[in-house]
């Protein structure tokens, strides 16, 4: 699929014509990507650089590639487009791809359930409209303008995740692809190793989302109300989500399902595919999007019936008899007692495989103290997994609570299949790079 050609982006550049029609079929960053038609980005970062490849995604078939003015090696007969700096051109370049297709644009963000809610927006409004959406958690400052070069040209909606681990990150982002629509999950302690200011500074960074002029709406947590900076940022309209009386778009947890409550009325009882808090609000603040850009609540509970989380966040599934809770995406403080707090019913033993929190700092010590307290009444055995778990042992060892840590994760996954019996429930939560997932066979089916 032609998306543009080598002419588009010299001109979106302000660089000499190219006179090549060549069509581009997408935009790598990764030379594993290439598979011929490609313009290959020579980002040179900690520990690889892009201009290393260029030999490899020629013999691979791509036509083009990226690369920084001090270049000096072979083209190896691809086309080089020379810049100054070549992340910035790359994402000059999204900016004015966006410019040219114009898609209303829902920027997604916040410390927990940035992927999830992005995926329930994109699939409430996809009865009604041409919808694009970052895959996976694209949200950096590479994912986001990778995706909008990446797009068919023909959405009418794209729905953007952003993510940040200092400020300033989401400023540079809504300046490539300004939301009409700005949405913050939650705020929490992800990243407060970067945050010397604590959840204030953490919010505020996140707050950027609703900054630029262009931002009709913004979207949020009621429980996001309480830091001043979310208040304060931009000049869009807010609308807060949640289940006290003072939320602007109110959902209540019944029997029959989820009801939602604004000053336009109250929608019938939604049937939702998960009962999980969390996840409910994600969903309540995806419906509260869908409803600015005018989806009923008749049609919000017929789309309903189409979500599904995203791997490896709440995935349930069942082996040989063992339910096990595949929540290893990634761990924050919130997430780990919020995964907690919906723990699926089993008539077995629950046993708890927790990976270590990245990114806490100062607060790290506390941070796992708090989770592992918040554990002790939910958990029957602790399988901790890395050094930065041992406050979480000291905890459950001080109750006299079975827990054991292991910095080997081929004894961590034997003693899991040791412990666990038909009818337990075992829960995989940690940071990403604890990669817990591993844990699992994933040929088994969800459920």
């Amino acid at each position: 699929m032609q998306i543009f050609t080598l002419a588009e982006v010299a001109l979106w550049l302000n660089l000499p014509v190219i006179l090549s029609r060549l069509p581009v079929q997408s935009v790598v960053t990764d030379s594993r990507e290439v598979q011929g038609g490609e313009l290959f980005v020579a980002l040179k970062g900690e520990r690889t650089d892009g201009h290393t490849f260029l030999e490899e995604v020629a013999s691979k078939g791509a036509i083009a590639a990226l690369v920084a003015n001090d270049y000096q090696d072979s083209d190896y007969g691809l086309t080089l487009i020379r810049v100054p700096d070549v992340l910035a051109a790359l994402q000059e370049m999204a900016k004015k791809r966006l410019s040219g297709v114009q898609p209303k644009i829902i920027g997604v963000t916040g410390s927990v359930g940035k992927t999830t809610t992005k995926e329930f927006i994109a699939t409430l409004l996809s009865k009604r409209y041409r919808v694009g959406k970052s895959p996976g958690n694209a949200n950096s400052q590479v994912g986001v303008p990778k995706t909008i070069l990446n797009i068919r040209g023909d959405e009418e909606v794209l729905v953007l995740e952003m993510g940040m681990t200092e400020a300033g990150q989401i400023s540079r982002l809504i300046e490539m692809a300004p939301p009409d629509i700005a949405v913050i999950t939650t705020i929490g302690h992800a990243h407060m190793e970067f945050f010397p200011e604590g959840m204030e500074g953490i919010a505020a960074a996140k707050a950027e989302i609703y900054a630029h002029p262009l931002t009709q709406w913004g979207v949020a947590n009621i429980r996001t109300k309480e830091f001043p900076s979310v208040l304060a940022s931009g000049c869009c309209q807010k609308l807060f989500v949640g289940t006290v009386s003072e939320s602007d778009w109110k959902f209540s947890m019944e029997e029959e399902g989820i009801r939602l409550e604004t000053k336009q009325g109250i929608s019938p009882c939604i049937q939702l595919p998960f009962s999980a808090s969390h996840l409910v609000e994600d969903f309540a603040l995806a419906a509260a999007v869908a409803s600015l850009f005018g989806i009923s609540f008749e049609e919000i509970a017929s789309q309903s019936k189409e979500l599904a989380t995203y791997k490896n966040r709440y995935e349930i599934l069942n082996k040989e008899g063992v339910l096990f809770l595949n929540d290893s995406y990634n761990a924050s403080p919130e997430s780990m007692c919020a995964a907690l707090d919906n723990l699926p019913t089993r008539h077995g033993k629950v046993i708890g495989v927790f990976g270590e929190m990245k990114e806490l700092g100062r607060s790290s010590v506390e941070a796992h103290r708090k989770v592992a307290l918040h554990a002790l009444d939910k958990i029957d055995y602790l399988l901790c997994f890395g050094k930065g778990c041992i406050p979480m042992v000291e905890v459950f060892s001080s109750f006299s609570k079975s827990v054991e840590l292991f910095r080997d994760f081929t004894l961590l996954k034997r003693r899991v299949y040791e412990l666990a019996e038909e009818g337990d429930l075992v829960l995989l939560k940690g940071a990403n790079s604890c990669q817990l997932w591993k844990v699992l066979d994933h040929e088994e089916s969800v459920v």
